[in-house]
């Protein structure tokens, strides 16, 4: 998804928690009698460059911003824009992010519990990692964004054998879009919507092929009779209760948990069977989602 807007916060009249002494936004790094700009939650007395995003300024130290990423070094090694005048001695960059994502990559290099967010004890919301990774990568700052895409692989399966069904958005989401904590709307383009609409058709008729195909194939060799008449209801059961589910990856042991009727090595083939057809599917996903492997 891509953001559609970004909403500021409000300016207040205090500069927030910051390193050191707290000060009153009237103080003399940042009297707003000369300057427009709020002071953000990353603030540090004797820091010599500052950061605005969205009207708010972070006030921290260039060496250690350059020692983590080219791209800042590069950026803070170039004349800031006309019109932006020093601070009590230290040059202004205005960025474009949004004060958030910003305020939350700073708090990862300077904050005094910056360590926490290379920890797993601490958890992190989504939103929190998406701000890491954000800037992360805009700005090249590798530790952030390697530490980000840790935790979301840590999260995400990236085999069958490690799936988990996961809780999915409503179509009503796709569609509309999604405002999250901070605000901001995120909302999938056309392209992305087509792909995940075409690749839910195509789950959804996975799901259907897995769950027919291993029944189909036991009708061929029922071992006694009962398990015909089960198959029957099981077929039934197929079009009453998944025609519209798209979680084709979801295990047989939670889909068929209760046996269906079928004695046990019938049940053990179409375990194997729709096993077989669900490992096609995960190999397939790229393939449904219209994505490339790499």
């Amino acid at each position: 998804m891509a953001p559609q807007s970004s909403s500021s916060r409000p300016l207040s009249g205090s500069a927030g928690t910051r390193r050191g002494k707290k000060r009153k936004v009237g103080d003399e790094d940042l009297d707003p009698a000369r300057s427009a700009y709020t002071p953000g939650d990353v603030w540090l007395n004797n820091g010599n460059v500052m950061l605005v995003a969205e009207n708010t300024a972070f006030k921290v130290y260039r060496g250690i911003l350059c020692q983590h990423s080219k791209t800042f070094e590069k950026l803070l090694s170039s004349p800031p824009a006309e019109d932006v005048k020093p601070i009590d001695g230290c040059t202004v960059y205005c960025l474009d992010d949004s004060a958030q994502d910003l305020q939350r990559v700073l708090s990862a290099l300077f904050s005094k519990t910056a360590s926490s967010y290379f920890s797993d004890s601490k958890i992190l919301s989504f939103i929190e990692l998406s701000s890491m990774l954000r800037p992360g990568h805009k700005y090249q700052i590798e530790n952030i964004r390697d530490e980000a895409i840790r935790r979301l692989e840590n999260c995400l399966a990236d085999t069958l054998d490690d799936y988990i069904s996961y809780d999915t958005l409503s179509n009503r989401t796709l569609v509309l879009g999604h405002t999250d904590e901070d605000g901001t709307q995120w909302k999938l383009s056309s392209a992305d919507l087509e792909r995940c609409l075409e690749g839910q058709r195509r789950l959804r008729r996975a799901l259907l092929r897995s769950y027919q195909g291993a029944l189909s194939n036991l009708s061929r060799k029922t071992y006694y009779s009962g398990c015909a008449a089960a198959m029957v209801k099981d077929l039934k059961n197929i079009w009453d209760n998944f025609a519209d589910s798209h979680d084709a990856l979801v295990d047989s042991g939670r889909l068929m948990d209760d046996g269906g009727g079928h004695c046990s090595q019938c049940m053990a083939e179409v375990r194997r069977e729709y096993d077989r057809e669900r490992r096609r599917t995960w190999d397939r996903l790229a393939e449904y989602f219209d994505l490339d492997e790499d």
